[in-house]
């Protein structure tokens, strides 16, 4: 049979995939996308403490969280923030403790020119 589009007669139409195709495309979609994120190594969690580095995004299980940060490598210190709050300065290459957190935190180390980590903390009520 031509395909027409002039004749809608004559143009076949093209049978939809089955829902238990499309069902099953979705839940593969899904589990790649949960495997991927479940085997990233940059993707720390912990359940009263967690360390990070910086381009890191943990997650801690509760609320307050102790959060470490691994410092860059280099000489000297930084500046390092949380929300765009100065948390103190600490010595490059050590892997210092920035304390107790009860809200998620984007932490910055200013002037190191690397991604910030993110630590997401669940709010307890």
């Amino acid at each position: 049979m031509v395909k027409d589009p002039s004749h809608p007669a004559l143009v076949r139409a093209q049978a939809a995939p089955s829902a238990t195709v499309s069902r099953a495309l979705a839940l593969a979609t899904i589990l790649a996308l949960i495997g991927g994120c479940a085997s990233s190594p940059n993707d720390p969690s912990g359940s009263i403490s967690i360390t990070v580095k910086p381009g890191d995004t943990g997650t801690c299980a509760t609320s307050p969280c102790q959060v470490s940060l691994q410092m860059p490598p280099g000489s000297g210190s930084y500046e390092v923030t949380g929300n765009q709050v100065k948390i103190g300065t600490y010595p490059a290459g050590q892997t210092v403790n920035l304390g107790n957190y009860w809200n998620t935190q984007r932490i910055d180390v200013v002037g190191a020119n690397v991604p910030p980590a993110y630590v997401y903390i669940p709010r307890q009520l």
